[in-house]
C-alpha cells in the first residue's frame, strides 16, 4: 500500500515532514533524502532589525548539483537476445515426449519518460532510466495414443519474468528529482525503482476420442500465477521549481518601504523557475510514502468440451462449451499511512503559523 503527498514549501519544510524521514520514506542507501536535498536554505526568521528575514543567507546544500555538468548528449543502449531449444523424442510407437526451453535477456538504458509532464529532449542523462528483464520459459508435453481412437495430451509449462526498472547511474541520477518547467528535468526518475517477478505454472490435459461420427475433445487448464513487486513511485521525492515573486522572498520596493511613492523606485524583478533552482528554492515537494512492496497470486481454471458431428458427408456440426473461473487474492484492508502525508493542507497551515 502506498500513497503520495504534495505541499507548498514557501521557502522551508513543514516541521511535520521530519517525522516521516527514515520511517515511511524508504529508498536506496545511495539516494539523498528529499528532506536534506534543499535543507532550509532560505528559512530565516524575521527579526527587529530585519523584519522580512534574509531568506537567501544560507546558500546551497552540499548535495546541490548545478545544470552545467548535466548538459549534453548521452549514450543509449538496447540489447535483446532470444535463445530457444526444442527436443522431440519418441518414447514408443504410442508415446511422444516434447521438451522446449526459451531464454530471453534484455537491457535498455537511456530511457526518457513523460510521466511527470516531462518533455522529451529536456530530460538530462540523470533523469533517464534503465530497464532490464530476464525471461525464462520451459515446457514438457507428453502425447500418448490409446488404442486406435484415443489420444491424451498432457503439458506442463513454467515461465518467469524478472524485471528491474532503475534510475540512471550517471552523475546526479540518484539525487532527488527536480522539475524546472519549460527548461529541464534532472535527478532521479520518479517512477524508479521498480522490481517485479512474475511466474506461471500451467498444467493442461486434453483428451481426444473418436466415437463413430463424433470427434470429441475435452480437457482442463489450470494456472498458478504468483507475483512479487516493489513499486516506489515518487519515493525518491520530486521538487518543482517555478517562478517566484521577489516580494515572497523579502524584497520590496524601497520607496514604498520608506513611505515614498512606489513609482519612484523600480520593483525588484521576480525569479524564473531556472533561477529558483539555482537559488535552491523549490515551490513544491511530492513524496511517496508507505510500503511499496506487495505479493499475491491468481489461480485461473478452465474446463472445456467440444464435439464435431459429421451429420452427412457434406455437413458437419461443431458444438462446444467452455467454463473459466479465477480465484484472485482477497482484497486487503488499506494500511494506515502517516497522518502527515494524508493532510498536506494542515501541514501548510502549521508552517504558515
Amino acid at each position: 500500500m502506498g500513497g503520495s503527498s504534495g505541499t507548498a514549501l514557501n521557502g522551508s519544510y513543514p516541521a511535520s515532514f521530519a517525522a516521516l524521514e527514515g520511517t515511511l520514506i524508504p529508498g536506496p542507501s545511495d539516494t539523498p533524502t528529499p528532506l536534506t536535498q534543499f535543507i532550509t536554505s532560505c528559512n530565516v526568521a524575521p527579526t527587529a532589525a530585519n523584519p522580512t528575514g534574509n531568506r537567501l543567507c544560507h546558500g546551497l546544500p552540499g548535495q546541490f548539483l548545478g545544470l552545467s555538468p548535466q548538459a549534453g548528449n548521452y549514450p543509449i543502449f538496447e540489447g535483446t537476445s532470444l535463445y530457444s531449444l526444442r527436443l522431440d523424442h519418441n518414447v514408443s510407437n504410442n508415446n511422444r515426449l516434447t521438451v522446449r526451453a526459451n531464454v530471453s535477456p534484455s537491457t535498455v538504458t537511456g530511457i526518457q519518460v513523460n510521466g511527470e509532464n516531462q518533455t522529451f529532449g529536456q530530460n538530462a542523462f540523470s533523469r533517464t532510466s534503465s530497464q532490464t528483464y530476464r525471461d525464462v520459459a520451459g515446457m514438457v508435453q507428453d502425447t500418448a495414443t490409446i488404442g486406435s481412437n484415443k489420444v491424451n495430451e498432457f503439458r506442463f509449462q513454467y515461465a518467469r519474468r524478472g524485471l528491474q526498472y532503475f534510475y540512471s547511474d550517471s552523475l546526479g541520477g540518484s539525487n532527488v528529482a527536480s522539475n524546472i518547467a519549460g527548461f529541464g528535468f534532472v535527478g532521479r526518475e520518479p517512477y524508479s525503482y521498480i522490481q517485479r517477478v512474475e511466474e506461471r505454472y500451467q498444467f493442461t490435459d486434453n483428451f481426444s476420442w473418436t466415437i463413430g461420427r463424433h470427434d470429441t475433445k475435452f480437457g482442463v487448464d489450470f494456472n498458478y500465477l504468483p507475483l512479487t513487486a516493489t513499486f516506489t513511485v515518487n519515493y525518491g521525492g520530486v521538487y518543482n521549481f517555478s517562478s517566484l515573486d521577489a516580494g515572497s522572498l523579502g524584497f520590496s520596493n524601497l520607496c514604498a518601504a520608506n513611505s515614498a511613492p512606489a513609482a519612484l523606485c523600480p520593483d525588484f524583478p521576480g525569479f524564473t523557475g531556472l533561477q529558483a533552482y539555482g537559488l535552491g528554492i523549490p515551490s513544491t515537494l511530492v513524496q511517496g510514502i508507505g510500503n511499496p512492496k506487495d505479493s499475491f497470486s491468481n489461480k485461473p481454471l478452465g474446463l472445456f468440451w467440444q464435439d464435431s458431428f459429421r451429420m452427412r458427408q457434406n455437413l458437419t456440426l461443431n458444438l462446444g462449451v467452455r467454463y473459466d473461473i479465477e480465484f484472485p487474492p482477497p482484497v486487503r484492508p488499506a494500511e494506515c499511512l502517516g497522518p502527515g502525508g494524508l493532510q498536506p493542507a494542515r501541514l501548510a497551515e502549521r508552517h504558515s503559523d
